[in-house]
């Protein structure tokens, strides 16, 4: 009987959204990280190690030597306590995307409701760090494949 309890308390446990507190599982994500396409477009991308329960984050994008779009971030909890990735492009006013999935290394945050896009996707894959937005149908990608710096 004490077995039954403790596993239907570990399981509602695990169903339960991500808190603020797992900020610091999404420490694989702080560093310095650069991309660079063949047309000499780039992205730099950076990430603080989370900390009070929150990472901040930004980007800054161009082509050649002229910066052309810029992004402040932060993954913090929301009013309900799930973690979510606040979003904004150009100084506009906070995007939220509440994050669905999280493993060991990947983390997945969507938001129906906004245009484009409307899932945010973080994977890496040993030194580099994977960055996908896309609609959530997935008929719109655009991917980043950047390297530590």
């Amino acid at each position: 009987m004490r077995f039954a309890v403790a596993m239907a308390g570990l399981l509602a446990v695990a169903a339960l959204p991500a808190r603020a507190q797992d900020a610091a599982s999404l420490g694989w994500l702080s560093g310095n990280w650069h991309f660079e396409a063949p047309d000499r477009r780039w992205t730099a991308e950076w990430w603080t190690e989370p900390m009070g329960g929150m990472l901040m984050g930004g980007s800054v994008t161009g082509i050649g030597g002229q910066a052309d779009f810029f992004e402040h971030a932060r993954i913090a909890a929301d009013a309900d306590g799930t973690l979510t990735y606040f979003a904004m492009p150009r100084g506009q006013a906070a995007v939220p995307f509440r994050l669905v999935r999280a493993d060991k290394g990947e983390a997945m945050f969507e938001n129906a409701a906004n245009d484009f896009p409307q899932r945010i996707h973080y994977r890496r894959e040993g030194d580099m760090l994977v960055a996908t937005i896309s609609t959530l149908d997935g008929a719109r990608v655009e991917r980043w494949h950047y390297r530590r710096r």
